[in-house]
């Protein structure tokens, strides 16, 4: 089904050039049935075997990236996609999304030569941090246990390398995972961290390359998203 946006707000976050803008929105599930043949030509042809909550999250964050397009200035506002659903944004933009439950969000620039990520996530309880914690931590980063406890550890660390993921995919091509890339710094104060990458992903993305991220929190979920300038060899796209 599709989705209805809600509430919709503009963040302005210090850590983001002035290029580019972060959009947040609530949303509701839309009740009418769908029509495949009223389908925007923007979505997957698997769309309409999902199940309907990831419907309307997919519907709804390409409803706020439609808008963000168009409040940039951007005269094409409708989105393509690649492989895995992954969004292909007009030329001159580059975006990302992030979904989950009834809210989204978008962060888009008008810088090209950039790397941009960004993930929303409920907190986690203690009982999925648990489970998920030897799969998602590195050695290092159990020592942040002793500074914030382990759900939300676990949460912002997770949503942390999602953003990395989405930064860096479109660049490097291949998966990598939670153990490829590690959390080295963490300031609780600024809400910023520094995180590492483990193991070479291209010639351009090495082992041991820093990138700095920051994170907005949210009594009910927390948004992690970074931005930097492409490696130089990167720099033609």
């Amino acid at each position: 089904m599709l989705a209805q946006l809600d509430t919709l707000s503009e963040l302005h976050p210090a850590a983001l050039a002035s290029t580019t803008r972060l959009y947040y929105a609530q949303f509701v599930a839309g009740t009418q049935p769908l029509d495949p043949e009223h389908l925007p030509q923007s979505y997957p042809p698997s769309f309409m075997n999902w199940h309907p909550s990831k419907q309307a999250e997919f519907s709804a964050g390409r409803q706020l990236a439609e808008y963000a397009l168009k409040h940039q200035g951007s005269v094409i506002t409708s989105l393509t996609y690649q492989e895995q659903q992954a969004p292909l944004w007009p030329q001159g933009y580059l975006g990302s999304i992030s979904h989950k439950s009834d809210r989204c969000v978008v962060c888009l620039t008008s810088d090209v030569k950039t790397y941009l990520g960004i993930d929303l996530e409920l907190w986690f309880n203690e009982d999925k941090a648990q489970n998920i914690a030897p799969r998602i931590l590195t050695t290092t980063e159990h020592q942040f246990a002793t500074q914030i406890d382990l759900a939300r550890l676990c949460c912002l660390i997770f949503s942390a390398k999602e953003t990395l993921y989405k930064a860096l995919y479109p660049k490097v091509q291949q998966f990598f995972g939670f153990q490829d890339a590690s959390i080295v710094e963490l300031d609780l104060e600024h809400q910023s961290y520094q995180i590492q990458i483990l193991r070479t992903l291209s010639p351009e993305i090495t082992q041991g390359i820093i990138f700095q991220g920051s994170w907005i929190e949210h009594p009910e979920h927390v948004i992690t998203y970074m931005q930097q300038p492409v490696l130089p060899s990167q720099s033609n796209i």
